[in-house]
């Protein structure tokens, strides 16, 4: 199977790969990002048949059908997560494909380069505000002083407010161990969507934006950094 992709090191220690087909974005990244933070707890952290999740994620969220590369256009993961996905012994992977080969031929490219633990990150080509919200991820796993700067930033935001963005995530397909990460990386770089889907009160929708205005100044900060 020929699936083009393009990698790079966008930042140190930050590799993003585009693809210009969303279908083979998706599936590269699923076996990987799913081990990561899966909303089901029988696949988080599991060795787990790709088939069997396909049929958890149609009956759950596809109304029967796998939606799944329609419904993500962003991925990330840490290495040391890629890593125990792919050569944990006590969880071969059986159903291993073509899609597994590719995302650990990423892994080796990236080790050749020297480096031991980065970030990896997958949007289709040219979507910059999907790439920006994998950014914040990764420089939230990467730097702490970083993530604890975020976490006060957001902190900041009522619990109403709070509320109502973790039960749309929630209903979206993302787990609740993971919550304070997705909050700053939607307000980082999708605070259209967050208020379109949300509907804030206009107190709550100002104090959304000027949360926002500060993660953006935060996050530049980071992106300009040599190191």
């Amino acid at each position: 199977m020929d699936i083009k992709y393009n990698l790079e090191e966008i930042h140190p220690k930050v590799f993003l790969v585009t693809m210009d087909n969303s279908y083979d974005l998706a599936m590269t990244f699923c076996r990987v990002q799913e081990f990561y933070e899966s909303p089901f707890k029988e696949i988080r952290g599991k060795y787990f048949n790709i088939l069997e999740f396909q049929r958890m994620y149609s009956m759950k969220f596809g109304d029967g059908c796998f939606t799944y590369p329609h419904d993500w256009a962003g991925f990330n993961v840490p290495s040391e997560i890629l890593i125990n996905c792919y050569t944990n012994i006590n969880r071969p992977i059986i159903d291993f494909n073509c899609y597994d080969e590719i995302i650990w031929d990423f892994h080796n490219q990236i080790t050749l380069k020297g480096v031991e633990k980065y970030y990896l990150i997958g949007a289709e080509t040219k979507a910059q505000s999907t790439i920006n919200h994998e950014v914040a991820h990764a420089f939230y796993c990467l730097y702490p002083k970083y993530k604890k700067a975020a976490n006060e930033i957001t902190n900041q935001i009522s619990d109403k407010s709070k509320n109502k963005i973790k039960k749309w995530l929630l209903s979206i397909g993302y787990n609740d161990k993971v919550f304070k990460d997705e909050l700053q990386a939607y307000l980082t770089a999708d605070l259209e969507k967050v208020i379109d889907i949300t509907e804030p009160s206009k107190k709550e929708s100002k104090q959304l934006q000027k949360t926002s205005i500060k993660l953006q100044k935060l996050n530049d900060e980071y992106k300009n950094r040599k190191s």
